[in-house]
């Protein structure tokens, strides 16, 4: 978050802009994107524009073949000496995990077949290095965007990156866009690569925005990282906002404010300001329990997708991980890691939260998280082979990893969880892998937790309906809230075009959750929620009322809703979730309980 150094003077700037007419309108401009890492920012546009290196398309002879390939193998081994020092400066600024990105871009140079088919284009088309470089990472990222999966397509990215900088040596441009930056710069990209975001002097960066780019993008995780405001996705940015032109981001909301009127701007600042308050008001909540006025306690943990989170998740007061992603170990690798490997991370991750709990749910590939394998070709993956089902049919490797996680729950403090269960018979049938994996264990003396707590994720309308007899089968629920809305409401919830039909607060989803924890508690197992209705402070309110035992949130998220529940009464918004029971649409849902925060809990109005 950066407030401007001059109030008056940026207000001025706003004034001239509208005074001088410049392009088609002058009216003030809202944009919508994907919000990535949170925090309000006003600043200047420091537009990077497109990042294509422009280079010409040159015919060589015969004579000339080997010159061109030598001068490319020059610009990779340059780019690569690039990379490694870059990379070194990195862990001091985001740390060895985060850093690790780049040697993925390192990987790309470092390909065999990479490198074969560049030189063998060079030759067969006669063109010059420029050319046939550009051509092979062109027809594999367009390979990847062909793909459904968001991660697969986010990763198309790296590919660009490392073209863009091959492609600087062999031109003689080896400055980066980000050079020459002003500060208080609201840094504006189609799309903004990893290693330009880790080059990124944070001091004059307030915030960043791309036309591309999704929430698993490596830039939005590193933004995430080092606490830079930003949103990505949003279509047409470079092509609207004007360079050095005041500009709001919104990077908890992911709205965009071009062209800001007077009225704006103050209101804007006011929320920043709040916002800062209330971060600085929210660090003195880390070591304090997740408890409401009247003395009910919650369990407030995290979810996380990579090892380097877990840190995070400790320093903002979290207690222990309601959700470890463990595809994103695979996803990262892109391939299947070892037993070996994942037992690593999944037993430093139970080392640090000790004596917290850790769960980790098994893989989850499929739907937006594929490999570029035959099951990625599904034609609707999100009904498709995912969860549960695909790790059933690749049985050795579903064993390897529960094997991983049995070891790492030897400190007795892990949880294992399945994903996307529907039937008893998958759960069944997963219980029985699970068993395997324990006498395997037992069989070579390897210690691990004999009482181990086994749960599921509930996140289909048929684990909802039959909650009472899985609760009967499992230790714990745990509410996924994400795929739960979509399936209970037919909505894709990554189709921009239905947003607005994406309701949490739609009665049909508030009674399923209803349902779901009340067989939790009847057959006395512990239920928790997570997912993004579970980082809403407004949705929190709703399941606080049910009465639910664990909300796991995003770690950015941990303060403020601690914040929230410490301020609330418990008995208070059981009434408030009863009233919300009743309601018959979710616009009338919402709007409830927005008059109920605006008359009785005022200070939480920031959220509104």
């Amino acid at each position: 978050m950066t407030t401007p150094e001059h109030d008056t003077v940026e207000e001025e700037g706003a004034r001239k802009a509208a005074r001088s007419g410049r392009g088609k309108s002058v009216r003030e401009i809202h944009l919508q994107g994907i919000a990535v890492s949170p925090g309000i920012a006003i600043g200047r546009v420091h537009l990077l524009g497109g990042g294509d290196v422009d280079f010409e398309t040159r015919q060589v002879g015969a004579d000339g073949v080997a010159a061109e390939s030598k001068r490319f193998l020059d610009a990779v081994e340059a780019a690569r000496s690039e990379l490694r020092g870059l990379r070194k400066a990195a862990v001091g600024q985001v740390g060895e995990d985060l850093a690790r990105i780049l040697d993925a871009h390192l990987l790309i140079l470092e390909d065999d077949s990479v490198i074969a088919q560049t030189v063998s284009r060079i030759a067969s088309a006669r063109v010059n290095a420029e050319s046939g470089f550009h051509d092979v990472v062109n027809d594999a990222i367009g390979a990847l965007l062909a793909r459904e999966s968001e991660y697969l397509r986010d990763r198309a990215g790296d590919l660009r990156d490392v073209r863009r900088r091959v492609l600087r040596r062999l031109v003689g441009t080896g400055a980066t866009r980000v050079a020459n930056l002003k500060a208080n710069s609201v840094v504006v990209a189609k799309e903004l690569s990893p290693s330009e975001t880790m080059s990124l002097p944070k001091k004059k960066v307030a915030a960043f925005l791309s036309d591309a780019g999704g929430k698993t993008s490596h830039a939005a995780i590193l933004a995430r990282s080092l606490g830079i405001p930003a949103v990505v996705g949003v279509e047409g940015a470079t092509e609207i906002l004007r360079d050095q032109e005041l500009v709001i981001v919104d990077g908890t909301r992911g709205t965009i404010v071009c062209r800001p009127t007077e009225k704006t701007l103050r209101k804007y600042k006011e929320e920043e300001k709040a916002y800062e308050r209330l971060e600085s008001a929210l660090t003195s909540l880390a070591d304090q329990p997740a408890v409401t006025q009247d003395h009910h306690a919650f369990e407030l943990s995290v979810n996380i997708d990579l090892p380097n989170e877990v840190d995070l998740a400790i320093a903002k007061g979290a207690r222990g991980i309601g959700l470890y992603r463990t595809e994103f170990l695979f996803l990262a690798k892109g391939g299947v890691p070892s037993e070996e490997e994942q037992y690593h991370v999944y037993e430093t991750a139970a080392e640090k939260v000790a004596p917290d709990k850790v769960i980790f749910r098994t893989l989850d590939l499929g739907g937006d998280k594929v490999f570029p394998s035959d099951y990625a070709k599904e034609k609707n993956p999100f009904l498709g082979l995912r969860g549960i089902r695909l790790s059933l049919r690749e049985r050795a490797h579903f064993r390897a990893q529960l094997r991983a996680i049995l070891r790492a729950s030897a400190r007795r403090n892990v949880r294992v969880m399945f994903p996307m269960v529907s039937t008893l018979e998958e759960l069944a049938e997963a219980r029985a892998v699970c068993r395997e994996a324990q006498r395997e264990l037992a069989e070579r003396g390897i210690p691990f937790d004999e009482g181990i707590e086994i749960g599921i994720m509930v996140e289909t309308p048929a684990a909802a309906i039959l909650a009472e007899s899985f609760a009967r089968e499992v230790d714990f629920f745990s509410i996924g809230t994400n795929d739960l809305i979509q399936y209970t409401l037919a909505i894709d919830r990554g189709n921009e075009r239905l947003a607005p039909l994406y309701e949490p607060f739609q009665p049909a989803v508030l009674r399923t959750i209803h349902g779901v924890v009340d067989s939790a508690h009847k057959a006395r197992i512990w239920v928790g929620v997570c997912g993004e209705m579970a980082s809403e402070p407004l949705a929190l309110l709703f399941l606080i009322g049910l009465g639910v035992d664990e909300i796991s949130t995003t770690p950015f998220m941990v303060p403020q809703l601690k914040s929230v529940i410490r301020s609330v009464k418990f008995e208070d918004l059981r009434l408030l979730a009863r009233a919300l029971l009743k309601m018959q649409t979710g616009r009338e849902a919402r709007a409830h309980v927005r008059d109920y925060v605006e008359k009785n809990l005022p200070h939480l109005k920031i959220y509104l």
